[in-house]
């Protein structure tokens, strides 16, 4: 879950996507949101893959940068994040201050 960006490269661990994602994923975002205190990490990341993967053409591309290795449809690869967090909260998103330098970096760029 470390995901740094850097020199407008986002670097991003692999992730393997198979049937069995769902289930864990469901699971740790419920042990968060039942904690009080505990961190929102997971839910967090799955926030943030699921702004990254908008269609199976994004899972298409990670999987060839080789970030992704996914065992399931492309069109359900590109579901799975996206049905992770829906009726939770998120106090704490851990990649704010990610996504705020990302978007810096892309306006800058656009505009210069």
């Amino acid at each position: 879950m470390s995901i740094d960006f850097k020199d407008g490269v986002l670097m991003i661990p692999q992730l393997a996507i198979a049937e069995m994602n769902e289930p864990l994923f469901r699971n740790l975002i419920a042990f968060e949101q039942c904690y009080n205190g505990r961190g929102h990490k997971v839910t967090s990341y799955a926030l943030l893959m699921d702004n990254l993967i908008a269609s199976s053409k994004d899972v298409v591309f990670l999987c060839d940068k080789e970030i992704i290795h996914n065992w399931l449809s492309a069109e359900e690869a590109s579901q799975l994040f996206s049905k992770l967090y829906s009726d939770t909260l998120i106090d704490d998103f851990c990649y704010g201050g990610l996504c705020a330098t990302v978007n810096k970096y892309y306006k800058d760029g656009k505009s210069g």
